[in-house]
């Protein structure tokens, strides 16, 4: 018999995994009001960041364990108890980044270090203000779950009688299932493949940004009497970009926030749809989350340019990066987010892209409009 995991008991086999419960809620709205900023020494990020934009506050942060919550998690304690675990001494807040960062490498960030800089992050701020809500708590709470049972390859999802929602990374889950539809049993399946051989799966990177281009520059004073054209952005990596037809975007979603962990992306408010502000002209950041697949792409260096459009089709923001497959195969998948900082002058359709050097691979639409007070 296994004692129950609600009851914080530990599982009798020694050989299983062991997982803590998650702190309270009670527990959270304290962490959140000792500290506004996060622990790592030097680091200015604030748990919540305001996105202008859409006129809210985002999470930037996450609860971080100090000693896992999970056997084999960074800093792992077995003689923890459950409760010892989950308690507030045991956790300390940090932006995504440095989470991630303490946890990748937790050699060099001990148990005594991050209780020192738990103590000076909460001695020198007020803590988060306003206070949470009680649906940031339980934002908050679904993050640090699915957080720690996303550790395999196999990822649960949410979900009723029909499929839950899509989840990318340890950082999301799943969301309520729809409603079923019976298909036609006659309908063909699709031809399962047969061939049993090992499968080819590719390698390769994608790191850095191309330099921007850069402005003209105006001489004289009046009417202009001379005007020179900047100089084209350099490229990061060898510069060397080949072509392929073989690029393309399986996904490419509008998100709040995105943490990159162990080949996994996590996302936190993906796919919205709409910029609400409250003024015309207006500066912000979008962020863009691209998916690109290389499967089949020869060994080379590809350009990937992600930009966003005014309704009447004039660029506002590009980024430009490679992808760089160094071992070609059938699978090869790169993950990158931008961040598109545009000068808004009107409202309507905006439009982002993802393009390679000779073919557009995918497109998205978002609506910039006036806040006219409460929406229905």
């Amino acid at each position: 018999m296994r004692g129950s995991r609600d009851n914080g008991l530990v599982p009798e086999d020694k050989d299983a995994p062991v997982e803590h419960p998650g702190p309270t809620p009670a527990t959270i709205r304290k962490l959140y009001g000792l500290a506004s900023r996060c622990a790592f020494p030097g680091c200015d990020q604030p748990l919540y960041r305001l996105v202008e934009p859409i006129a809210q506050r985002v999470l930037n942060s996450t609860v971080c364990h100090i000693h896992a919550r999970r056997s084999g998690g960074p800093r792992w304690d077995p003689d923890m108890s459950p409760e010892a675990n989950r308690s507030e001494s045991n956790l300390v807040l940090m932006c995504l980044l440095h989470s991630r960062t303490i946890d990748d490498h937790e050699s060099e960030f001990p148990p005594d270090l991050l209780r020192q800089w738990k103590a000076a992050a909460e001695a020198s701020n007020d803590g988060v203000q306003p206070p949470l809500t009680d649906a940031e708590v339980g934002e908050i709470q679904k993050y640090i779950v699915a957080a720690t049972i996303v550790q395999a390859d196999v990822i649960h999802l949410g979900g009723t009688l029909g499929g839950g929602g899509g989840a990318i990374g340890a950082g999301a889950y799943g969301g309520q299932g729809g409603n079923i539809t019976i298909a036609d049993l006659n309908t063909p399946t699709r031809t399962p493949q047969t061939d049993a051989a090992q499968p080819d799966v590719g390698d390769g990177f994608s790191e850095g940004f191309d330099g921007q281009d850069g402005g003209t520059s105006s001489f004289g004073s009046g009417s202009t009497l001379l005007a020179a054209g900047g100089g084209g952005g350099g490229f990061v990596g060898t510069g060397n970009r080949s072509t392929t037809d073989r690029l393309r975007v399986s996904t490419l979603v509008l998100v709040n926030a995105v943490e990159h962990r162990e080949g996994l992306v996590s996302i936190l408010g993906g796919a919205w749809d709409k910029v609400v502000i409250e003024q015309l002209p207006a500066q912000g950041s979008i962020y863009a989350l691209a998916v690109i697949e290389a499967g089949g792409a020869p060994q080379g260096e590809y350009g990937i340019h992600i930009a966003a459009f005014g309704p009447n089709g004039t660029r506002l923001a590009r980024v430009s990066f490679p992808v760089t497959v160094t071992q070609p195969g059938q699978v090869l998948r790169f993950k990158r987010h931008v961040a598109l900082d545009l000068d808004l002058t009107q409202q309507g359709i905006h439009t982002v892209t993802v393009d390679s050097d000779i073919s557009e691979l995918a497109r998205i639409e978002f609506a910039v409009v006036l806040n006219d007070g409460p929406q229905a």
